[in-house]
C-alpha cells in the first residue's frame, strides 16, 4: 500500500512538471511580444511559434 501511495506521489510531480514545461513553452513567445516597444501586426505575431 505504502509502495502504490509512493508510486502515485511520484507520477503527479511527474505530470506537474511536464505541464510546466508546455506552459514555458507557451509564455516564451508572449513574453518576447510584451518587450517589444511598439505593437506589431498580425503576420510578425503569427510568425511566433511554440515548440512541440
Amino acid at each position: 500500500m505504502l509502495l502504490y501511495f509512493t508510486v502515485s506521489g511520484i507520477n503527479d510531480n511527474i505530470n506537474f512538471a511536464k505541464l510546466e514545461i508546455l506552459g514555458n513553452r507557451l509564455l516564451s513567445p508572449l513574453t518576447q511580444v510584451l518587450i517589444l516597444d511598439k505593437p506589431l501586426t498580425y503576420e510578425q505575431v503569427s510568425k511566433f511559434k511554440v515548440d512541440d
